[in-house]
Formats: structure tokens, C-alpha cells, sequence
């Protein structure tokens, strides 16, 4: 008997709380998805930053931009009353 085999026929109840434990996450997370869509893709961004070393500066630039130029048409159709 192999050790995966031997290990199987000592705890069999615990390979079937394993088993429940990881069928309730993987349902959990299915469902989570489904009602908070951004929320799952926020989530999978910050896992990858953090597996991936962090965000590169070029994208910190370039989001920077972004929000300035919206800010800054924002703050200019509401100085001149005009809604955007």
C-alpha cells in the first residue's frame, strides 16, 4: 500500500470534512462572484499585485493622469454650469 493510499484508510472522515470544507468555500466564493462582480475582479487584481511584485510605475502614471484629467473637467463643467 502506497503512502497516499495507507493515509486515505486511516482518516477517511477527515478527507470528507476536507471535502465539505472545500465544496462550502468553493460555493461561497461562486456566489460571492455572482453578486459583487467588481468586487471579485478588485479582489483578483490585488492577488496579482501582490503576487506579481507590485504595480509598475508606468501604470501609477498613467492612473494619475486619468484622474487628474477627469477631475479637472469636472471642476471646469461646474465652474461653468454645465453638467457632464
Amino acid at each position: 500500500m502506497s503512502a497516499p493510499e495507507l493515509h486515505e484508510a486511516q482518516h477517511p472522515e477527515q478527507e470528507d470534512a476536507l471535502a465539505s470544507q472545500l465544496e462550502l468555500a468553493h460555493t461561497t466564493v461562486v456566489q460571492a462572484t455572482r453578486e459583487h462582480p467588481h468586487l471579485a475582479v478588485a479582489a483578483a487584481f490585488a492577488v496579482g499585485t501582490v503576487l506579481g511584485g507590485g504595480v509598475p510605475t508606468w501604470a501609477l502614471r498613467l492612473a494619475g493622469v486619468t484622474v487628474a484629467r477627469v477631475a479637472a473637467a469636472r471642476a471646469v463643467a461646474t465652474l461653468g454650469g454645465v453638467e457632464g
